[in-house]
């Protein structure tokens, strides 16, 4: 293991057969994204595979949905359970042209599974596979009611190949 600045424009020196971008293209900056994205890919070797997982803008629209059928289970009327969460919305996504969302006081990207694709395809991979990583409903909301399941929150996980 080797500390690396991804976005600094220096190049790894060295070449891997498989490497790793976990949670590390969340820049709110394209740039940024761009550079971190260009740096993995200069260090995957020539057909090598790269791993990249992200935060999912989908999984953000569908708490937001989540959150507004808790409260619509304890009673509270549609209209004013979608007008809460709508401010709510406004309010944490920052930029949702973007996917730019407030994550605890922290600016983050996160792609919708189109886009990672497309970011992915113009950075010089192809994508061989993209699924989801769900994680537990404690992660988005405070006091999860005991019958909520899935579908679950989820990130994006991209296997991709440098072409």
């Amino acid at each position: 293991y080797i500390h690396h600045n991804l976005a600094g424009g220096e190049p790894l020196p060295f070449k891997a057969d498989v490497t790793f971008c976990v949670n590390a293209l969340i820049s709110p900056s394209n740039d940024q994204r761009q550079k971190i994205a260009r740096c993995v890919w200069q260090t995957t070797k020539p057909n090598g595979l790269s791993i990249f997982v992200v935060p999912s803008f989908e999984s953000v629209l569908h708490t937001y949905q989540t959150l507004i059928r808790c409260q619509t289970r304890e009673g509270q009327a549609r209209p004013q359970a979608v007008r809460q969460m709508d401010r709510s919305y406004r309010q944490d996504v920052k930029l949702p042209v973007d996917g730019i969302v407030d994550v605890g006081g922290t600016l983050t990207k996160c792609f919708t599974e189109e886009e990672l694709a497309v970011f992915l395809s113009d950075t010089g991979y192809r994508v061989e596979r993209m699924r989801k990583i769900e994680y537990s409903w404690s992660e988005e909301i405070e006091n999860v009611p005991r019958w909520l399941k899935e579908p679950y929150p989820w990130d994006w996980f991209a296997l991709a190949r440098k072409i």
